[in-house]
């Protein structure tokens, strides 16, 4: 899941895994940190989402958006670390 490129239901490229945060309890993973934006991995922000909300098209080698997009992202707070888990 880590490096994999995350695209929108048309298929654009706007992310990439960073991250993967896994559950202590169920020790499966729940929550991917997507990198947004950007040039070469410089700029753009990273988000937290829910694993679940990313579908692999093992036909493309990608992740889709299922239930958000670019748009979306734009809104979502930044990702830091003092905030998992909250």
């Amino acid at each position: 899941m880590i490096g994999m490129e995350v695209v929108d239901d048309a298929g654009e490229t706007f992310g990439e895994v960073e991250e993967v945060l896994v559950d202590r309890g169920s020790k499966q993973p729940k929550t991917a940190i997507v990198h947004t934006g950007g040039l070469l991995g410089i700029g753009g922000k990273r988000v937290a989402v829910d694993v679940n909300d990313l579908v692999y098209d093992d036909a493309r080698d990608v992740l889709v958006a299922v239930t958000f997009g670019p748009e979306d992202v734009e809104e979502m707070e930044p990702y830091r670390e003092s905030t998992a888990g909250e």
